[in-house]
């Protein structure tokens, strides 16, 4: 095997670590918001729990206090002033903690775990329009290109972009549009009603 092989195999591998991990991210990030939820929702929150419970009791309601509180707007209201009574804050404004992980997860991790998978697949050599047959719009090219730089055989970001570019309209579904220093893709007319 030649050292070029020898180095696109190895950048396969560690590029197909990355998605790995970046398949592995969303459920922890999941996980650690269900953490900073439930952190929320207690220490001096049980207070206001405890006098809800009794609330329900004097007002004859045998639920659950979950179940009132899912169950009806009422009950939410009463346990909404019984916090406001108690000085607690409204938890179900959520944190900027919970915001931001949120916003990791959707924002950064969708969109460099879909750059990793299209270089690879650019990299393996499958053609595109078999490994995204419906979507509106390819991914991020700059970030594609940068991928394959680090992981495949390219040494120049300009020329692996290039070849990205190649890579995508050969599919026949897309044309490129050069606009200034960049440009973007079209999907051909014909191929707008199949998707």
């Amino acid at each position: 095997m030649s050292e070029r092989n020898e180095h696109l195999e190895f950048g396969l591998t560690t590029l197909r670590i990355k998605i790995k991990h970046l398949a592995l991210e969303p459920a922890l990030i999941r996980h650690e918001r269900r953490k900073e939820k439930a952190r929320a929702w207690g220490g001096h929150n049980k207070a206001a729990i405890r006098k809800f419970k009794a609330h329900l009791r004097e007002s004859g309601d045998n639920r659950n206090w979950v179940a009132a509180l899912r169950g009806d707007g009422v009950a939410r209201r009463d346990f909404r002033a019984i916090r406001k009574d108690l000085g607690i804050p409204n938890t179900q404004a959520e944190s900027w903690q919970v915001q931001h992980l949120d916003a990791h997860r959707k924002g950064e991790v969708r969109t460099e775990a879909r750059a990793a998978q299209t270089a690879y697949a650019y990299l393996r050599g499958q053609p595109f329009d078999r490994f995204e047959p419906t979507t509106r719009y390819p991914a991020h090219l700059d970030r594609v290109a940068e991928l394959a730089v680090k992981f495949g055989p390219h040494t120049d970001k300009k020329l692996a972009k290039e070849s990205l570019i190649a890579w995508i309209t050969a599919s026949g579904a897309w044309t490129w549009k050069p606009v200034g220093s960049g440009g973007y893709f079209e999907r051909k007319e014909s191929d707008k009603a199949a998707a």
